[in-house]
């Protein structure tokens, strides 16, 4: 949904629909077979940033008690946190180092935040993954160069930046499947190869403020 506003009516939607969302409602339920798998709580205080693994609440059985205490991933003066879409990684900002990445797929021992990205991002004030955490895209104050960066979540390689003096993260969006991101700038909403970040096509919309896609695959109601 595109939402914006002409001089001629207040305001215009522009709806944009995939075709995946005619797909077969057997979609929607060959997920309920999966596994369960448990609740990983991320939190943040002046410390430290902590993981704490709930009970799977699954089973009845199962102790609602947490331990005191969670597994400490960073600890220092930190500005933010962001848990990957699978809660396999989490990206934790110090303003001392920059962005750090940690890997919660290894050993416990191997959970303390390190730092991968290839470029400076001490800077970094906003921060986010893409649908499947393939990408990670961050904000800095505006200082004459591109400031809206998209960096490679696993490697930290920087793969393209944009100009954005809004601090905002709405106006680049990926498709659920992370084929195509959509940039929004002035009057337009560009769309991209998200493998090359090369311009595919864009959308031009008077006036357009923000948009918005969904995150997961559609289903038909």
């Amino acid at each position: 949904i595109i939402s914006f506003k002409s001089p001629e009516t207040p305001t215009k939607r522009l709806i944009f629909i995939s075709s995946e969302i005619q797909s077969n409602m057997s979609n929607k339920n060959a997920s309920s077979n999966t596994d369960h798998q448990p609740i990983r709580l991320l939190a943040r205080s002046k410390q430290a940033v902590e993981l704490y693994t709930l009970p799977d609440t699954s089973s009845a059985t199962e102790a609602t008690k947490i331990k005191k205490g969670g597994t400490i991933l960073h600890e220092g003066k930190t500005t933010l946190h962001v848990l990957s879409p699978n809660g396999q990684v989490v990206f934790i900002h110090d303003v001392s180092v920059g962005l750090l990445r940690s890997d919660l797929t290894e050993n416990s021992a191997n959970y303390k935040a390190q730092t991968f990205l290839k470029e400076d991002s001490k800077a970094v004030q906003l921060a986010k993954c893409s649908p499947r955490g393939s990408f990670l895209v961050t904000w800095e104050r505006h200082s004459g160069v591109n400031n809206l960066k998209v960096w490679e979540s696993n490697n930290g390689t920087l793969l393209t930046s944009f100009s954005c003096k809004k601090a905002t993260l709405t106006g680049l969006q990926w498709t659920h499947d992370e084929k195509f991101a959509f940039h929004l700038v002035t009057n337009e909403i560009h769309i991209y190869d998200a493998n090359t970040w090369k311009r595919v096509g864009k959308v031009r919309c008077q006036g357009v403020s923000s948009f918005s896609l969904p995150s997961v695959k559609g289903v038909a109601p």
